[in-house]
């Protein structure tokens, strides 16, 4: 492995750090936890939730999108110049 490393420029990767970043890119591209657990071999599901996954800025990004959509906006400015009121208030 540290021969193949060397010639494509890259630092030594042993198995754990594949695992890790197999696990992280997983739960990057919305695999399922339980999935990513059954992939590694965990018995337990906080072993992979706590140690193999990194909370990556994406998967954080892409969560308050989905959030976000839960709340549409609405128009703060309504016609008589007042604020809109809220459905059902």
């Amino acid at each position: 492995m540290s021969k193949l490393c060397k010639r494509a420029g890259l630092p030594h990767l042993g198995p754990h750090a594949l695992r890790h970043t197999a696990a992280t890119m997983a739960y990057a591209l919305g695999v399922d936890w339980k999935q990513i657990q059954a992939m590694l071999g965990h018995t337990m599901l906080s072993t992979t939730m706590d140690i193999y996954v990194d909370m990556v800025d994406i998967v954080h990004k892409d969560a308050a999108s989905k959030l976000d959509g839960w709340f549409p906006a609405e128009d703060v400015e309504a016609e008589d110049g007042g604020t809109a009121d809220a459905e059902g208030a």
